[in-house]
């Protein structure tokens, strides 16, 4: 009783007056009845006076349920402790003029504590449910002190010896402390929070910068409309709702309990946020080690905030000209098999390789991989048609020949002979030999056989007769229909001429397997089209990325025309990468237009495997359509193996 007397005595007349039988019968009364039950004792008192019918009727032994229900209006703190919805004690408390200018969630918080405080008979040391109209308080309590707003820290930390759990409940619902909050007491002076040395509030310990930016930040977000007014709603209170929220500031809802306002600056617990117009300079501190989009979002989400941070780090690096410059090459792109022919020595593909000193001409047959191999007495364009012709006096005429960009293959003399024998001549794209690889892959081969063995021409001979895997027959078998006779001794029957109907078949299963183990390692989707029109960066062979755009696209699959610098180069789709850096060195509407010198006209193109593209060169001034092959000496201009275009001085023109 002398508990509820010292929380009763404010509230009611002449209370120890009216007690005063109640003390008695308890003194000596023999007559007092004691229930027990599971989780409460309840002592039923044997007295009819108005306090025993309207005062305490029960109280608890280690409290069952016990709840503090709150109001806070601007000016004041009401608080009701009960047990079971029946009222045991009300409290009330002015703010002071200090505490009048908190942020709502600052006086929901030491509402919160003032109750705790001003009731710890009743609660410490239970499980105690707190009632708040403040739905931001339910999740605040729920995380660590650390992740609370820096102002709450200090209050959170005197809440931390109470075993409290924050529910939300509708100001609606909490009738009963809204209606004793209309006769709160004017008292002020009571120590809520302990002299702690946690988070001491200062600018200039909690912010490490200069006074000026200091100054710059607390100049900007007063002219800031959207931090002003998240700054009111923060002050005034949020909402219940999301949709009664301004759309600008909508964004902070979903983390509203971790928003303060500290000495003019806002913050989300410890982060900045950063006004509008300081944005862009934030954005430049950022980026100054010139690191990618996820390290410098991770760095940017680690201290900063506003809205759009993302959005505006992706724009800021895409159009960096120094990350765009030294940026990692392309991924591997999906695998596009080379179509295969219907019969064999119908699609060569040629190359040059030196070993030892020595140079060779390597052709192979893309059907039945049957290699040919020319030691060439010199790396004239003259001495290589001539092992050519030779080949083709044994085998016929292909119809389709593909090779790279190299001098001997880029000549006037050799474009003059394809165009005589009617054959198609088909270039890949610079520093892609991927584009060729059948022959590459022979290339490499051929260099071991030549290497390992005495006799280089017994070598060959038992490579052409040694099986495919996959197909079950040999490249002999497969161009020339029959075995080849070696040294090794071989029963005739196995000599004679036999042609496999199913080979065909055969050779597209082991074609798509090969596509299959190569996607393993490659991204499942190509690399998005590029159009006319597009700036990209174009990868040097030393990895280095340059600028440029997209002048024209190329018949043949994956390949491009891209004018850098005023010089025009074809590449695959591998060596170029979409960029916001934009190429002003040179007008797009002066470059002129550019033609396939090597493969003619468009519509004879072959769309290999991976070719990119043959070499292109510009038209003349007048732009009328030349012819595809020149002599030599109207011909002012030659292009390198790389694709480079070299002017012949107009000196040396006439």
């Amino acid at each position: 009783m002398e508990l509820c007397k010292i929380h009763f005595h404010k509230f009611r007349d002449n209370l120890t007056k009216k007690e005063r039988n109640v003390l008695t019968s308890l003194r000596n009364e023999t007559n007092i009845v004691i229930k027990k039950a599971d989780k409460s004792t309840t002592v039923v008192v044997q007295n009819r006076t108005n306090y025993a019918a309207e005062g305490l009727r029960q109280l608890n032994d280690g409290i069952h349920y016990a709840a503090i229900h709150k109001d806070r209006t601007h000016e004041i703190h009401d608080l009701i402790n009960k047990i079971e919805d029946k009222p045991v004690a009300y409290g009330s408390r002015a703010l002071t003029e200090t505490q009048q200018r908190y942020s709502q969630i600052e006086k929901e918080t030491l509402a919160i504590l003032y109750g705790c405080t001003k009731f710890h008979d009743y609660v410490y040391g239970h499980s105690v449910l707190v009632e708040s109209d403040h739905k931001p308080l339910e999740s605040i309590f729920k995380k660590p002190v650390l992740s609370s707003p820096p102002r709450l820290q200090r209050v959170v930390l005197a809440l931390e010896k109470y075993d409290i759990q924050v529910v939300y409940k509708p100001a609606k619902k909490m009738f009963l402390a809204d209606h004793l909050s209309l006769s709160y007491l004017k008292e002020t002076k009571e120590a809520l929070v302990p002299d702690l040395q946690v988070n001491e509030i200062h600018l200039t310990s909690y912010l490490s910068v200069s006074q000026e930016v200091q100054d710059s930040f607390r100049k900007e977000k007063g002219q800031d409309d959207e931090l002003q007014q998240l700054l009111d709603t923060i002050l005034d209170g949020w909402p219940n709702n999301k949709a009664d929220l301004a759309p600008e500031i909508r964004a902070y809802w979903n983390f509203r309990d971790e928003l303060s306002y500290i000495d003019g600056i806002l913050y989300k617990s410890h982060k900045l946020i950063v006004p509008k117009s300081m944005q862009n300079e934030m954005l430049e501190k950022l980026h100054i080690g010139h690191q990618g989009i996820v390290k410098t979002k991770n760095r940017a989400r680690d201290i900063l905030l506003w809205n759009g941070m993302g959005k505006d780090i992706e724009n800021l690096v895409s159009a960096c000209a120094t990350c765009a410059k030294y940026q990692a090459a392309n991924p591997k792109e999906p695998m596009i098999p080379s179509e295969l022919p219907s019969r064999p020595w119908s699609k060569i593909g040629m190359d040059l390789f030196e070993l030892s000193g020595n140079h060779y001409l390597l052709v192979v047959d893309y059907l039945s991989k049957w290699p040919e191999l020319a030691k060439l007495e010199s790396l004239t364009s003259k001495c290589m048609i001539t092992h050519l012709k030779s080949m083709i006096s044994k085998y016929g005429i292909p119809d389709i020949m593909i090779s790279d960009n190299g001098p001997q293959f880029s000549s006037y003399e050799f474009k003059e002979f394809v165009k005589s024998y009617y054959i198609t001549h088909t270039t890949t794209s610079p520093y892609h030999a991927q584009s060729n690889g059948q022959t590459e892959r022979m290339i490499q081969t051929m260099k071991r056989l030549i290497t390992k063995s005495q006799d280089p021409y017994f070598a060959l001979l038992e490579y052409r007769n040694t099986k495919i895997d996959c197909i079950d027959m040999s490249p002999a078998q497969l161009f020339l229909g029959r075995r080849l006779k070696s040294i090794l001794p071989t029963a005739v029957p196995l000599l004679k001429s036999w042609v496999d109907d199913n080979t065909l078949v055969k050779m597209k299963c082991r074609q798509e397997k090969q596509e299959e183990n190569f996607n393993r390692h490659a991204k499942k989707e190509p690399l998005k089209p590029l159009k006319a029109g597009d700036s990209v960066m174009m990868q040097s062979q030393s990895g280095q990325w340059t600028s440029g755009f997209v002048k024209d696209l190329h018949p043949t699959k994956r390949s491009y025309v891209i004018d850098s610098n005023g010089r025009c180069y074809r590449r695959n789709r591998k060596f170029l990468r979409p960029t916001r850096v934009q190429n002003n060195s040179v007008s797009r509407d002066d470059v002129p237009a550019y033609t396939d010198v090597t493969l003619g006209t468009k519509t004879n193109q072959s769309t290999n495997d991976t070719s990119a593209a043959s070499d292109v060169q510009p038209n003349t001034v007048t732009e009328t359509a030349r012819s595809d092959v020149e002599p030599p000496a109207e011909n002012p201009a030659h292009f390198t193996r790389n694709g480079r275009c070299v002017k012949l001085p107009m000196r040396y023109r006439e």
